[in-house]
């Protein structure tokens, strides 16, 4: 994604915690930090436990505790620097693009008085990049970064708009020495859906159609939910029981199962389940699938768990999830 490499993680992360962290927990805090940042990251309580452990242990404590608490905050900072700056800079980009003239929203012009104040190297190229997008998508002109020329278009903007997003979500809760199981709130307008999630879900425009396809995906590591919906125009004449059938017999055969769904009715709606075993990589998964059709929305709605364990476990998971969704 063209911005996840824009500024360099081990140069914050070192000059926020000089003096506070050892350079062993520098690489381990960092590398922690990187698998929740990334696209496809995750953070359950496991993880939360074991890079604040890594914090504390090599923070030179004093008896006030002071030391750690300026971690704390240099922490804050990080999430602020690494991504709510950058979020801000596709959030501008999409005004820019709209308006046709460069548009900073108050917030990233806030970000950008707070990076210049740091004078870190690594900052101003993250401001000179994020000028050089807010160019590109006012004018029209090609973006070249990192040896890589595209257009700046509103499909690519709420893509990487979608996945900052959630993103800064699992870093957040990361970074919040407390471990919290509070739900929150995200309405997914795409999916015609509200969920509700420990952090938010990534979504994805996968299809232009017609029909139009979306994804939503949350990893939790030893859980994977996803949700894909597939919307038809009103005009567009589509046999919606086919079409909860074929993408119910599309998600089995990717893990090369052929397992028999049975008929349901969740929430009114008409559609397809099942539950069943995997192995991969020597380990024993299972895997829970509802695929519904929404007839007055001209759309199926597919709900999928992936989980380490057994088709009990599965199921569980799946009926956790479809408790957690309601239909808009």
């Amino acid at each position: 994604m063209l911005y996840r490499k824009i500024l360099s993680i081990a140069t914050v992360i070192s000059v926020l915690f000089s003096g506070c962290v050892s350079a062993q927990t520098n690489d381990k805090v960092v590398e922690l930090m990187n698998l929740v940042k990334v696209a496809d990251g995750y953070v359950n309580k496991k993880l939360h436990e074991e890079f604040w452990a890594e914090v504390k242990k090599s923070v030179v404590l004093d008896k006030s505790g002071t030391e750690l608490k300026e971690v704390e905050a240099s922490l804050q900072d990080y999430v602020l620097m690494m991504s709510a700056f950058p979020l801000e800079g596709w959030r501008s980009a999409k005004l820019s693009l709209e308006q046709k003239r460069i548009v900073r929203t108050p917030e990233l012009v806030r970000q950008t008085n707070i990076l210049k104040a740091k004078r870190i190297p690594a900052m101003d190229s993250a401001i000179t990049s994020t000028d050089k997008l807010l160019e590109a998508a006012a004018t029209g002109k090609p973006l070249s970064h990192n040896g890589t020329t595209m257009y700046i278009n509103d499909k690519a903007i709420n893509q990487v708009l979608d996945g900052m997003d959630a993103s800064l979500s699992r870093l957040k809760v990361l970074t919040n020495p407390v471990w919290s199981n509070e739900m929150q709130e995200q309405i997914i307008k795409s999916m015609d859906i509200t969920v509700l999630s420990h952090e938010r879900f990534s979504v994805s425009r996968v299809q232009d159609g017609p029909p139009i396809g979306y994804t939503a995906s949350r990893n939790a590591g030893e859980l994977q939910e996803q949700l894909a919906t597939i919307n038809f125009s009103d005009n567009y004449k589509a046999d919606l029981d086919k079409a909860v059938q074929n993408g119910y017999q599309s998600a089995i055969e990717v893990l090369g199962l052929s397992t028999k769904p049975r008929s349901i009715v969740w929430n009114g709606l008409e559609g397809l389940t099942a539950v069943a075993p995997f192995a991969m990589q020597g380990k024993a998964y299972s895997m829970a699938i509802q695929v519904v059709k929404r007839q007055a929305e001209h759309s199926v709605l597919m709900t999928q768990v992936f989980v380490e364990g057994s088709p009990a476990d599965a199921s569980l998971a799946l009926d956790n999830l479809l408790q957690r969704i309601k239909l808009n």
